[in-house]
C-alpha cells in the first residue's frame, strides 16, 4: 500500500494495528496473549507458553477474541 501510494488502504491497516496493540496489556509478559492470538487464528496452534509466562485465563482470552473481532481478523 506504501508503495502504491494506497493512503485509503495505509489508514484501514494502521487502524488495526492500533486495535491490536491492545494485546500487548492482556497478560505480563505479553508473550502469552500474543500467543494466544496466534493459536484464535492459526488451527492447531496451542497458546502454550514457558515461564515467566503463565496461561491465559477464560476473560484473557475473551479479550483476545474480542480485539482480533474488532481488528476484522476473526
Amino acid at each position: 500500500a506504501f508503495k502504491e501510494r494506497d493512503f485509503d488502504a495505509i489508514n484501514d491497516l494502521q487502524q488495526k494495528v492500533n486495535i491490536l496493540m491492545g494485546l500487548y496489556d492482556i497478560s505480563t509478559p505479553f508473550i502469552s496473549a500474543i500467543k494466544g492470538a496466534v493459536a484464535e487464528m492459526v488451527i492447531g496452534v496451542k497458546a502454550e507458553a514457558r515461564k515467566p509466562s503463565a496461561s491465559l485465563c477464560d476473560e484473557q482470552i475473551n479479550k483476545i477474541r474480542y480485539i482480533l473481532s474488532e481488528a476484522g481478523l476473526r
